[in-house]
């Protein structure tokens, strides 16, 4: 973490998008990725103990696994739902 936040100072906005949950929220409470992102970073970047880089590489690999999952849970209700309604669209 740098002890100078020379972005900010200058105006600067290069990298702060690939921190998007990180920003500052409109209403004051943070979203619900933000604690994730936050133990992300500090985990790849060494912050804390040095043996962090193979949890945060799990880390990693649950949180896509959960994506995944989701994402294919949702597309085959979405074509099921389909199904559903083509079948009573036939007399």
């Amino acid at each position: 973490m740098p002890f100078v936040d020379l972005h900010s100072k200058f105006g600067l906005n290069l990298d702060r998008w690939l921190l998007a949950q990180s920003g500052k929220q409109p209403y004051k409470q943070a979203s619900r990725c933000h604690s994730f992102e936050k133990e992300w970073i500090e985990c790849s970047h060494g912050i804390g103990q040095t043996g962090h880089g193979r949890s945060a590489g799990l880390n990693l690999k649950t949180f896509m696994n959960a994506c995944t999952v989701r994402r294919h849970s949702s597309d085959s209700m979405k074509s099921e739902n389909r199904k559903k309604n083509w079948r009573r669209r036939d007399p």
